[in-house]
C-alpha cells in the first residue's frame, strides 16, 4: 500500500505482506523472539571489540548486499532483526550467508540453534 503525506510518499506493508511472520515468533529468549523459525540457519551479532557500531553495520550491509537484494528481499531468503530493547542483531537465511557473516571479524556473527539464547558472549541483559 502506498502512503503519501507532507509530500513524501512510501510504502507500507498490508497484513498479506507480513502473514509469513504474524505469530510465528516465540516469546522468552532465543533468536526465534526476533526471528521466526521458518530458516535454514540462524545467527546473532554485536560489534566486537574496539569496532565502532558504523563499521560493524557497513559489514554488515556488505555482506547482506552480496546475497543480493537488500532491504528486506521479496523471496524471503533472510531477514534481519533489531529489537528496540536489544543492543545487537539477529538473522536468520541461508547457511551460506550465516557463515559468510560468521566468517567477517566486523560483523562478529555467532551461529545459533533456533532455541539457544540469542545474547552474544560478553553482553548482559539490563
Amino acid at each position: 500500500m502506498e502512503v503519501t503525506r507532507d509530500g513524501w510518499s512510501w510504502r507500507i506493508g498490508t497484513a498479506v505482506d507480513v502473514a509469513w511472520l504474524a505469530d510465528r515468533t516465540t516469546h522468552g529468549v532465543s533468536i526465534t523472539t526476533a526471528v521466526p523459525p521458518v530458516f535454514d540457519a540462524y545467527a546473532t551479532c554485536h560489534p566486537p571489540d574496539g569496532v565502532g557500531y558504523e563499521a560493524h553495520e557497513r559489514a554488515l550491509v556488505d555482506e547482506l548486499a552480496r546475497h543480493p537484494d537488500l532491504l528486506f528481499p521479496a523471496d524471503r531468503r533472510w531477514l534481519v532483526s533489531a529489537l528496540w530493547d536489544d543492543t545487537w542483531t539477529d538473522l536468520g537465511g541461508p547457511a551460506d550467508l550465516i557463515a559468510a557473516l560468521h566468517r567477517n571479524p566486523l560483523v562478529n556473527a555467532r551461529p545459533v540453534d533456533p532455541d539457544e539464547d540469542a545474547l552474544p558472549p560478553g553482553l548482559t541483559r539490563e
